[in-house]
This record gives C-alpha cells, sequence and structure tokens, in this order.
C-alpha cells in the first residue's frame, strides 16, 4: 500500500494512519471522504446534484475556489474545482 506520509508522529508509525492496511484482508478500505476531480465548477455542481438527488446520503460540498483546490493538490495552477463527499 502507498500512502501520504502521516506527520501526526513524526519519526514512529503515523497513528492510526494504516488504518486502511489493517483492513485490507477482508476487503475494506476503511476511509470516510471521497474526493472528486472535476475539469470545472458546473461539472462539479452536476455531480453535488446527481448525490443529493440519488440519496448518497453524505455530506456533499463542492470546493470551487481555485486557489484552495490547487493548494490540496500542490500546484499553483489556475485549476478545476473538486467535490468532497463525507460519511459520519
Amino acid at each position: 500500500m502507498m500512502a501520504q506520509l502521516c506527520l501526526s508522529n513524526p519519526g514512529q508509525l503515523p497513528r492510526a494512519g494504516l488504518i486502511k492496511l489493517r483492513d485490507l484482508p477482508g476487503h475494506d478500505w476503511n476511509v470516510d471522504t471521497l474526493y472528486i476531480l472535476t475539469p470545472d465548477v458546473a461539472s462539479a455542481r452536476q455531480i453535488e446534484k446527481i448525490a443529493e438527488t440519488e440519496g448518497w446520503a453524505g455530506e456533499v460540498r463542492v470546493h470551487d475556489d481555485a486557489d484552495e483546490v490547487m493548494s490540496a493538490l500542490g500546484t499553483g495552477q489556475i485549476g478545476p474545482a473538486m467535490v468532497s463527499i463525507w460519511w459520519d
């Protein structure tokens, strides 16, 4: 499994950072948020509407601030929008 290094416990294994690895033998991918990168804000809004219409039962949020999205992606280019869906 490859993942981003979690810095919550520098120099040691990340606290709860390997839950995904723990659950793989049970064919589970233990996550609570889905991120969907879209080419533009209109596409993000369309996905938001589909998620709400179909009752995906998550907290849907459109991230349409290009600076925020590009910061999250690790680049400074003007770019796309993103949808996040969080389940508790």
